[in-house]
């Protein structure tokens, strides 16, 4: 279907909380990731890492080009969910 494509999966959600975000999104491009499909996301509107922020960045960056997308809700909430 398509050619040269490789896929990537990133375990974020380890044994001992809910860490490793930034670090996998930064991985996955230092490993030739130009698309980032992403469905997590906070528990509360509002509330963000800064470290994700950053690692966003990085991925979409001019150098790198990338694409990060997340999925969203269906909660019926007008808050400021991040990423999103």
């Amino acid at each position: 279907l398509a050619p040269r494509v490789c896929v990537q999966i990133l375990t974020v959600f380890g044994q001992t909380g809910n860490g490793g975000f930034a670090e996998a999104l930064m991985y996955g491009v230092d490993h030739g990731a130009i698309v980032s499909s992403n469905s997590w996301g906070y528990t509360r509107s509002g509330v963000y890492d800064p470290l994700v922020s950053d690692a966003i960045g990085y991925a979409t960056s001019e150098q790198n080009g990338g694409l990060v997308v997340f999925a969203a809700g269906n909660d019926n909430d007008g808050g400021a969910w991040y990423p999103g």
